[in-house]
């Protein structure tokens, strides 16, 4: 997924085909692509953080029932 991202990031901003965006369409087109990536980060970002809770709880929990 990571680099899904990666190349969506790396390219031009995909247009349909046949397009003929104005210089102002493409620049909200292009600010919409960049929103949609930013999100696409932190979405990301949020997952990794909640996969390393979960392994931090189940490490907690395992030393708890060791210890019991």
């Amino acid at each position: 997924m990571m680099s899904a991202v990666y190349e969506l990031s790396t390219v031009r901003p995909h247009e349909p085909e046949n397009a003929k965006f104005s210089n102002a369409e493409f620049l909200v087109y292009r600010a919409g692509y960049e929103y949609a990536l930013l999100v696409v980060l932190k979405l990301l970002k949020m997952t990794v953080e909640h996969w390393y809770a979960n392994r931090r709880a189940a490490r907690k929990s395992a030393v708890a029932k060791k210890r019991a």
